[in-house]
């Protein structure tokens, strides 16, 4: 009855996903001509392929499209948009990898925006060009959303010997160590099971959860082995785990992980990491053959190398309320490698965030074009979700906190809805409903 209930509510959400977006693409997909953008009177270059830059490109796109002097043009050195909240999913294989990414090109060409796949080099901001990988590229408006890169804060040995979290890939190359460690305890090999996380934020918490999920599918395959070998632990610096959340939810969220036999450790700095584990700075040792960091992140280095920026103390990009480059014309930073404040308040590096102000930096460069003014960004909390595997969820949205069956329905609902795309929803619908009525399997899949 469990079962069929969940695929139904499953179908549902087929249903109910399929039918926005196709009505939302009908109007989408039309090839839109755009001019040359060398040739273009206003050329607008946006440096970025995340949710910053994405969002950008197409909310500017839709807004000038009756203007045929502007061109856009996005530069990214990936040619794919990643779904990041639902990556940690592809550990344990509820969703396949090719399900959370959408082709750039695919997306942004029937919208009139130029794509170029090459990595950004910097820019003169002064002479107003950017250098990337195939040469120099004028502009006559800038927008910089080039994100961020892990940061391990200068931890002794983290950088060699940790598996970092910042792509599928590296969802793909954890799920593959985790397998890889099973193989070799059947073979006779040197082994480990025990496996050290840094970090107890939501990356770290649904980390941790897609690991054990996925250990929990591999066990029965390993008649050898015992869930006594496996040893799975959070290391967080801070005194609890997800202190961006309220307290109800956070408590909620260490039950349900301790409850599937993950050790917490909290006010726990990581001092070092070798190829034995990991030290804190209380003097305790962790030993681990997998050491995971998801502790932090740092803006793109990219950021040192506009000439004429202005950057904080931890290297983002001064802007102002609008989301102007401070001492720029015509340039905009958004995202994590831009130093954002609304009302007086730091914005936290999140996709939410950088989506929103996105919308604003549009809705900006398109007054700005059409001879209006631009506006100061005014940002909206909408709240937080967190899977932790097994139908378990902890959702904080407008007031409103849920965990466990209906906080994962929400987290489910909410994420669908802004995967974007209908085939992608279909797809993902696809996999939770196969995953349901067959039961779980781990995909050998290895991406190098």
């Amino acid at each position: 009855m469990g079962s069929r209930l969940w695929m139904g509510l499953a179908a549902g959400f087929a249903c109910a996903g399929v039918g926005i977006a196709m009505a939302r693409s009908r109007a989408g997909n039309r090839s839109l001509r755009a001019p040359s953008y060398d040739s273009a009177g206003v050329r607008v270059l946006v440096l970025g392929g995340g949710f910053g830059g994405f969002t950008t490109a197409r909310v500017l796109a839709r807004r000038l499209a009756a203007r045929r002097d502007v061109a856009i043009r996005l530069v990214d050195r990936e040619d794919s948009l990643t779904f990041w909240p639902m990556v940690p999913e592809v550990i344990p294989g509820a969703i396949q990898a090719a399900h959370v990414v959408r082709a750039l090109r695919e997306e942004l060409v029937p919208l009139g925006v130029e794509f170029v796949r090459t990595r950004v080099i910097g820019a003169d901001l002064d002479r107003r060009t950017v250098r990337t990988g195939i040469g120099d590229m004028e502009y006559d408006k800038l927008v910089v959303a080039l994100g961020w890169q892990t940061s391990f804060f200068g931890t002794p040995g983290a950088a060699q010997h940790c598996l970092a979290m910042q792509s599928l890939t590296d969802a793909v190359a954890i799920r593959t160590r985790v397998v890889d460690q099973f193989e070799a305890a059947v073979a006779g090999c040197p082994h480990d099971l025990r496996f050290v996380v840094i970090g107890g934020g939501s990356t770290g918490v649904e980390v941790v959860a897609g690991i054990s999920e996925l250990i929990d599918i591999l066990i029965p395959e390993y008649p050898g082995l015992s869930e006594e070998e496996v040893h799975l632990l959070v290391a967080q610096a801070k005194d609890d785990l997800l202190p961006h959340m309220e307290e109800p939810l956070r408590q909620a969220a260490a039950s349900r992980l301790r409850k599937d036999g993950i050790e917490l450790r909290t006010d726990s700095t990581v001092k070092s990491v070798d190829e034995r584990g990991v030290v804190l700075d209380s003097g305790d040792r962790l030993d681990a053959s997998t050491v995971i960091w998801t502790a932090g992140v740092e803006p793109s280095p990219i950021a040192r190398r506009l000439k004429g920026a202005r950057l904080d103390k931890r290297g983002r990009l001064k802007v102002d309320a609008c989301l102007r480059v401070s001492g720029q014309s015509g340039v905009y930073a958004l995202g994590d490698i831009a130093a954002v404040t609304s009302g007086g308040k730091p914005i936290p590096p999140t996709a939410q965030a950088a989506v929103q102000e996105a919308a604003a930096v549009a809705n900006n460069l398109a007054a700005e074009v059409t001879g209006g003014e631009p506006e100061a960004f005014q940002y909206r909390f909408m709240g937080h979700l967190v899977t932790l595997g097994g139908r378990f969820a902890v959702s904080q949205v407008f007031g409103a906190r849920l965990s466990g069956w209906a906080g994962h329905l929400l987290w489910r609902g909410v994420y669908l809805y802004k995967l974007g795309d209908w085939r992608d929803r279909l797809h993902v619908v696809s996999d939770w409903s196969i995953r349901a009525l067959a039961g779980p399997r781990v995909p050998r899949l290895r991406l190098r």
